[in-house]
């Protein structure tokens, strides 16, 4: 075995480029929008139709996604008060899923 060191991409090895709040704000982003394409996916299953739909779960993937990085960003900007922070994050959720889900036809708003 060598003592051969490889270049890191980053500074000091292990460390990325961005702070560690960025890095959970992105990390939210991925798990947002990992359990919504699951849950979308497992509704288009739920109907037994063969047919998934991908533009939905694609679709609810992008929502979940952006919604849970942006009531993290709120929540990360609150500081230590749990209840506002629930709630604002709460309420920022709610507006995004509503503003990025469009009505269909025949729903009511």
């Amino acid at each position: 075995m060598s003592d051969r060191h490889y270049p890191s991409p980053y500074p000091h090895g292990d460390h990325t480029p961005w702070s560690p709040a960025t890095v959970a704000v992105l990390r939210s982003a991925a798990m947002g929008a990992t359990v919504g394409a699951a849950a979308a996916t497992a509704a288009q299953l739920k109907r037994h139709d063969a047919h998934v739909a991908l533009n939905e779960v694609l679709h609810a993937g992008a929502v979940t996604g952006l919604t849970t990085a942006a009531a993290t960003l709120v929540g990360q900007s609150l500081g230590r008060k749990p209840l506002t922070r629930f709630a604002a994050m709460f309420v920022t959720g709610t507006a995004l899923v509503y503003l990025l889900n469009p009505s269909k036809p025949g729903e009511s708003a």
